[in-house]
């Protein structure tokens, strides 16, 4: 979930040609009612920070409210408003800075999902 179109197409391209079956959103709140919807048809939720509708911090609360098991990795640029401590206080498995290189991305999502390493907080 990110607001820009190209940050969105660039993850999307370079998870599935990872492996990985990616629905991807640039509105928050459309993703998060498709998650809503369905939520065990997703198993991990990678969302930027700062987007206009809901933030990524709302929806990673909105999320873990329904799903309180779900991995959530937070992806965001400067801000003051999320930082690793205010992340793992929501619950949110890894955090990484933008911008967010494919191998770096490609490790957290592994070790998230393979619940190896649950303190992923990468800058």
């Amino acid at each position: 979930v990110d607001d820009e179109e190209t940050i969105v197409g660039f993850l999307k391209e370079s998870l599935d040609s990872l492996g990985y079956t990616v629905t991807a959103f640039t509105d928050s709140i459309q993703a998060l009612e498709a998650f809503k919807t369905d939520p065990d048809v997703f198993d991990l939720v990678i969302t930027d920070m700062t987007m206009p509708g809901i933030t990524g911090d709302a929806l990673s609360r909105e999320i873990l409210a329904v799903r309180p098991e779900k991995p959530i990795v937070i992806c965001t640029g400067f801000s003051n408003l999320m930082n690793e401590q205010r992340a793992r206080e929501i619950g949110v498995r890894a955090y990484l800075t933008k911008p967010v290189l494919r191998g770096k991305l490609a490790a957290t999502i592994r070790g998230v999902l393979d619940g190896k390493n649950t303190d992923l907080f990468i800058s």
